[in-house]
C-alpha cells in the first residue's frame, strides 16, 4: 500500500508545482513602433537563466536580475519611439503570468556605461491600479505587451529595465519569511540612440539595490485585505523630461547702493530644506531667482523660474510673487487632490490642496497627500 500512497501524493503535488512554475514571467522580445524585433533572449536582453523572481531587495540582482552581463546586440531606437516589452512564461503568447500575481508594472532607464550601478536609474513610466484593474491584468489581456514612449534623449547607449512587482505574497516580508515576500520580475534591454535629434540627458536617478525598502508601502502590501486604490507604487516619481530644461541653481544679486557703485553678489546652491536664505532674499523652493536693486530709490526685481507660484521677499525693500514649486502648505478642498496623489514639487503645475490629509514633502520633486 505504501507505493500506492506515494504515487497518489506525487500525482496531487505535481499540479501544484506546475501552477507555481506557470506563475513566473520574463521579457522575450521587443517591438519598436509596433514592429517586432528579433528574438531578444541573450541577444539584446540580459536574460536570467530562469523566470524566477528576485525577492532579496539588498541583492545586486535587483538591478538587472542575476545575469547583468553585456549581450552581443544593442537595438537602435530614436527619441519618441514606442518601445513594447513582450512578456511571457515559457515563450511569447503563452499564459504570460498567473493572474494571482497582481501588481504594478514600471520601467526604468540608465546609461549602459553605468552597468546599472549607482544612482543611475530614472523611472520612465509606471502603471499600478487604475480603479478597476491592475497593470498585470492589462498585460495578460494585451497578450504580454506593455509599452513606453522614449523621451527626447541625446544620443548614447541605454539600459531599459521593465519590471513587474507581484504582490500576491507581499503581505509577508522576505527577511522574516524567505519563502514569501514581494516578487520582482525584471531584466535589462540594451538600446542605443544614434540620431542627434534628442537633447535631453538623464538626471540623477536612484540605485538598485537601495531604491526599494522592505518597509515601503508598495513593497509590504496585503493584496487581499487592503483597498487597491490605496496602493503606492514604490520608487521615485516618474521623470518629467520638461524639468530638465530648468536650472537647479538658486542665485541672487543684490545692490542697495547708487547705480555708479559696484554690485555685491551673493550665491547659494539649491536648498536642501524647504526654506533657505540668500543674503536678504528668502527663497521657497525655486529653480532660478535673480533679484537686483539698482539704486536706493529705484528697486527692480527680475525673476526667472518655472513652476507654480510662491513668494520671494526682499527684506525692507519690496515683496513680489514668482513661480516656484507649490505644495509646502495648503488647506483641505473638495476639489483637491485625492489621498496619496501628487500635490506639489519642482515643475509640478497641478492642484496643491488635498481633499483629505496634508500635502507632505517627500523629495524636491514630489509632494503627496497623506494622512
Amino acid at each position: 500500500m505504501q507505493p500506492f500512497t506515494s504515487s497518489i501524493f506525487v500525482l496531487l503535488i505535481i499540479p501544484c508545482l506546475l501552477r507555481l512554475v506557470d506563475a513566473h514571467a520574463q521579457v522575450f522580445e521587443i517591438a519598436v513602433d509596433g514592429i517586432d524585433q528579433i528574438y531578444g533572449v541573450n541577444t539584446y536582453i540580459r536574460s536570467p537563466p530562469t523566470n524566477s523572481p528576485v525577492k532579496d531587495l539588498t541583492s545586486s540582482a535587483v538591478a538587472c536580475n542575476v545575469n547583468n552581463r553585456p549581450v552581443p546586440t544593442t537595438l537602435t531606437v530614436r527619441p519618441g519611439d514606442t518601445v513594447t516589452f513582450i512578456w511571457g512564461h515559457d515563450h511569447m503568447d503563452d499564459d504570460i503570468i498567473a493572474l494571482s500575481h497582481l501588481g504594478p508594472i514600471v520601467v526604468y532607464i540608465a546609461p549602459t556605461s553605468s552597468e546599472g550601478a549607482g544612482n543611475v536609474w530614472v523611472k520612465l513610466a509606471e502603471d499600478g491600479y487604475d480603479g478597476s484593474q491592475w497593470a498585470v491584468q492589462k498585460l495578460v489581456a494585451n497578450r504580454g505587451r506593455h509599452s513606453v514612449v522614449l523621451p527626447d534623449l541625446e544620443p548614447g547607449e541605454y539600459l531599459l529595465r521593465p519590471e513587474i512587482i507581484a504582490l500576491h505574497e507581499a503581505d509577508a516580508v522576505y527577511t522574516e519569511f524567505p519563502a514569501r515576500g514581494v516578487q520582482l520580475y525584471m531584466e535589462c534591454v540594451q538600446i542605443k540612440i544614434t540620431v542627434d535629434t534628442g537633447s535631453l540627458s538623464l538626471p540623477t536617478g536612484v540605485s538598485f539595490p537601495g531604491a526599494y525598502k522592505y518597509t515601503d508601502p508598495g513593497i509590504h502590501f496585503n493584496l487581499y485585505n487592503s483597498d487597491p486604490n490605496s496602493y503606492i507604487i514604490p520608487g521615485p516619481p516618474v521623470w518629467n523630461p520638461e524639468s530638465s530644461a530648468s536650472s537647479t541653481t538658486v542665485s541672487a544679486t543684490i545692490s542697495s547702493t547708487p547705480a555708479s557703485s559696484t554690485t555685491n553678489d551673493v550665491s547659494s546652491a539649491m536648498p536642501t530644506s524647504p526654506f533657505s536664505t540668500v543674503g536678504a532674499v528668502t527663497v521657497t523652493r525655486v529653480s532660478t531667482v535673480t533679484v537686483s536693486v539698482s539704486t536706493a530709490t529705484t528697486k527692480t526685481v527680475t525673476v526667472t523660474a518655472g513652476a507654480p507660484a510662491s513668494t520671494v521677499t526682499v527684506t525692507d525693500l519690496m515683496t513680489t510673487t514668482i513661480k516656484t514649486p507649490a505644495g509646502s502648505c495648503q488647506t483641505n478642498s473638495p476639489t483637491g487632490v485625492d489621498l496619496y496623489g501628487q500635490c506639489g514639487g519642482i515643475n509640478y503645475s497641478g492642484e496643491t490642496s488635498c481633499k483629505v490629509g496634508t500635502c507632505k514633502y517627500l523629495n524636491d520633486y514630489y509632494y503627496q497627500c497623506l494622512l
